[in-house]
């Protein structure tokens, strides 16, 4: 059962102030021909990268939260400086438009087999409430295994077990066709082991929904 490829994002672009993502930045430019101001933000994950702007011969580099310039055909690049509230003031609709950060889940099985432990469900409940929230979310469920059996074995495994859990979000409503799963079988562990050793935290389905 695999899905789609993702999605991306695309405010409209009849809005003067405007969204876009950058080599890991996330930038806001607003204004009009003459006048363009660029704010340089944090991502989801509180890094901001870097960003050089250009204008004519000038350039200036953004490369902390809230580093801005303006950019005028008039006159020159310039430095400004802004506050979180001038932001959310005059790039409001841009980011209105931003699709809510990514959330991740970490489910956990009973050795060799697809039935959850008693201790993920919580976090299953945590799920559904998440994807109920975001009117077109995207999922992926990827499937792991401790290193216990062979290593076609866990693939299998691996896979159904992502299944499972795919299963039981289509059985709660959403399509299948924005649910993609994979198996990693005993190659990403979240606890480095020896050959054959059981490890219940490796025994896992990782989702993540955007």
């Amino acid at each position: 059962m695999n899905g789609p490829g993702l999605r991306a994002a695309v405010p409209d672009p009849r809005v003067l102030t405007r969204i876009c993502m950058l080599l890991g930045c996330l930038v806001l430019l607003g204004g009009c021909a003459r006048n363009e101001l660029v704010v340089l933000l944090e991502d989801a994950d509180g890094g901001t990268g870097r960003l050089d702007v250009r204008h004519a011969d000038q350039q200036t580099t953004l490369d902390r939260p809230l580093a801005a310039a303006r950019v005028s055909v008039l006159s020159d690049l310039q430095p400004v400086a802004v506050t979180a509230a001038q932001v959310r003031e005059r790039f409001q609709d841009a980011l209105a438009a931003q699709p809510a950060p990514e959330s991740r889940f970490l489910l956990y099985f009973q050795t060799g087999s697809t039935e959850l432990q008693s201790r993920s469900r919580t976090a299953l409940q945590a799920l559904f409430d998440e994807v109920g929230r975001r009117p077109a979310p995207e999922v992926l469920v990827t499937g792991h295994t401790d290193r216990v059996g062979e290593i076609e074995t866990n693939d299998r495994l691996s896979l159904a077990r992502a299944e499972r859990v795919a299963q039981l979000l289509i059985g709660r409503g959403l399509q299948g066709d924005i649910v993609s799963v994979a198996g990693r079988g005993e190659r990403e562990p979240r606890v480095p082991t020896a050959d054959g050793v059981a490890q219940a935290d490796n025994r896992r389905v990782e989702v993540t929904v955007r």
